[in-house]
């Protein structure tokens, strides 16, 4: 999870040609044993999802990267996580 707000900032405040600015993680997990293939986040933005290609989904609570949830037993990997 990363601290787009301090970096906003920090891209305000840079004086020109001083960019990329830095995006500062808030939180870090291992969460899958294969890459990634999908994110989502909550509209109310208290809970993240992922999925992989470890035939895995999971569900997070924000910002710190709790584990909520963690779905098994798909026959392939997942490729889509979405929040309604």
């Amino acid at each position: 999870v990363w601290d787009v707000a301090a970096a906003v900032k920090a891209a305000a405040r840079a004086a020109d040609g001083e960019l990329p600015v830095s995006l500062p993680a808030r939180a870090a997990a291992i969460a899958h044993d294969k890459s990634v293939n999908c994110t989502a986040i909550a509209p109310n933005a208290a809970f993240g999802a992922t999925c992989s290609g470890d035939r895995t989904a999971r569900l997070w609570r924000l910002p710190d990267l709790v584990p909520a949830g963690a779905y098994r037993g798909h026959k392939r990997g997942v490729w889509a996580v979405a929040f309604s």
